[in-house]
């Protein structure tokens, strides 16, 4: 039996909102992955509250004794890349997030913009492929070279129709838009949150 004390009065300062709070917990943990489940329990309700109050998208990402990192979102749990102590926890890699989370997107809004233009789609198959760069010294932009994306739309339609369907899928996807124009990002640091 031990005593565990959280201070999560630095979180408001990461959401932009009136959250401040401490919690005190304490009972015998038998395995190191049970303290992580209550953060993963506490993370979820400040996920929940967050998407309720503010017009953003919100995750909280942390990583536990096993070091691999979690990120919450408002429905699930993201294990990222490898788990040393428990393989079979291991999850995809920033890199493959990022390209499913954008098959996502155009997935989503193929959908919408056939239903909207009267496109019956019986399947749709997205292949995303990102080039990265070779990693050199210097100056030179880390990450992808170049992202190919290869539709396979199965509609009874003709070819023009679907190259106007794909124009709008393009033109309204928020994720192909952050991904090829410029999206500010503001990066902040706490020197006092720690997680123990």
């Amino acid at each position: 039996m031990y005593m565990v004390y959280y201070d999560f009065t630095m979180l408001p300062k990461v959401f932009d909102i009136d959250l401040s709070f401490q919690i005190q917990v304490s009972g015998p943990f038998g395995f190191p992955s049970q303290k992580d489940l209550f953060f993963e329990s506490i993370f979820s309700q400040i996920i929940n509250f967050t998407a309720m109050n503010s017009n953003s998208i919100n995750v909280l990402g942390y990583s536990g004794n096993n070091s691999q990192f979690v990120v919450k979102t408002l429905n699930a749990n993201l294990r990222i890349s490898e788990n040393s102590k428990y393989p079979e926890l291991e999850g995809p890699n920033p890199y493959e997030y990022i390209l499913a989370g954008f098959a996502g997107c155009i997935n989503a809004l193929g959908q919408q913009v056939a239903t909207e233009q009267g496109i019956t789609l019986r399947s749709l198959q997205i292949e995303i492929t990102g080039n990265l760069k070779e990693p050199k010294k210097g100056k030179s932009r880390p990450g992808f070279n170049n992202i190919e994306i290869t539709l396979k739309p199965a509609a009874a339609t003709s070819l023009e129709t679907l190259q106007e369907w794909l124009k709008e899928v393009q033109r309204r996807s928020p994720v192909y838009d952050n991904l090829v124009n410029n999206t500010p990002v503001d990066v902040t640091l706490f020197k006092e949150y720690s997680y123990n």
